[in-house]
């Protein structure tokens, strides 16, 4: 029956990709060492390409899974493969478990989109970079572990992968990309450790779910809508190192009560804190420090009442009525 897939997957020409991008911007050709010519290089001799493993998995030269002609829902993908191709499990309804080599080090576009099923993904040592959508709408997987050597979480790479609870990300993603973990429902806690430094556009929009969010001190920006509609979250702080503020950045957070907050912030979006209606206490940090002196006092206030303003004028009004500014 092995031998069986393996022929009829490659006898199928439009079935097994034959195509590589050579495009310099793609990641995966730091790994192919495939030169950065714009061209599209043609695989023209098919004995370059082969089936490994149990002969259900079609790589490349380089090492490349191609296509995956199995049936099995647990799966350990053999080792020597050093990238997942685009859509290579896309829409594979039987995965419930992936066990990843430690040769592997990048995931492509729509690795595992809309793998339905899958509960189970056994992250490598060196991975290094996934790709867009990567697992999108996998929407039983549990739980992510990734190492400190992924550089790259692409857009939408967990977008609506409703079993996530928990996700910590290594200090080694310098950025999250847009829409990241776009609609996880239940993700409950996100922990950002030292390294990263910007959060992208709807990162972590509708997760309806989420009630802590705990951000690391070299975060610098923090992108339009990234944490809008969350409607649990009651406190979010954000720290010194936070330079820049998008749009809408809190928008539906029905139920937020507090915001901490620095004065390092110099570029804040006139609707940044749009929608915070539920506000009742806005941190200036700067505050909390001793022996302040009075023109530092009333320049905090002056910063504070911007912000109120944004979320509504007539308490601002009141506010710098309040501090005499």
């Amino acid at each position: 029956m092995t031998g069986m897939n393996s022929r009829n997957c490659e006898s199928n020409n439009s079935s097994a990709p034959q195509y590589v991008s050579n495009n310099k911007n793609n990641p995966l050709m730091n790994i192919l060492n495939m030169g950065v010519g714009e061209s599209i290089e043609l695989i023209k001799n098919k004995s370059e390409c082969k089936f490994v493993g149990d002969g259900n998995f079609y790589v490349d030269r380089n090492g490349v899974l191609l296509k995956y002609c199995g049936f099995l829902s647990e799966l350990i993908i053999p080792s020597g493969i050093t990238a997942i191709g685009k859509c290579v499990f896309s829409m594979n309804t039987r995965l419930k478990k992936v066990t990843l080599p430690d040769t592997l080090q990048y995931i492509d576009t729509k690795a595992f989109e809309s793998c339905t099923e899958l509960e189970e993904i056994v992250f490598p040592k060196y991975l290094k970079s996934l790709g867009d959508n990567a697992f999108f709408k996998c929407i039983k997987l549990r739980k992510i572990e990734l190492n400190d050597m992924v550089t790259s979480i692409g857009n939408g790479c967990f977008a609506k992968c409703n079993g996530i609870e928990e996700i910590s990300i290594p200090g080694s993603v310098l950025r999250i990309g847009s829409l990241s973990f776009y609609s996880c429902k239940n993700l409950r806690k996100v922990v950002f450790s030292d390294g990263t430094l910007s959060i992208g556009e709807n990162a972590f929009n509708e997760c309806y779910n989420l009630k802590n969010i705990i951000l690391s001190n070299t975060i610098t920006t923090i992108e339009d809508s990234a944490f809008s509609w969350c409607p649990n979250l009651e406190n979010i702080e954000l720290p010194p190192s936070v330079k820049s503020i998008g749009s809408c950045i809190l928008f539906g957070c029905n139920n937020l009560k507090k915001i901490s907050i620095s004065m390092n912030v110099r570029n804040i979006k006139k609707d940044a804190f749009f929608g915070c209606e539920s506000l009742k206490d806005l941190n200036i940090l700067e505050l909390n420090e001793p022996d302040l002196h009075k023109s530092d006092i009333k320049k905090a206030h002056r910063y504070a009442y911007r912000i109120i303003k944004q979320i509504n004028e007539s308490r601002a009004a009141r506010y710098a009525k309040e501090h005499n500014i």
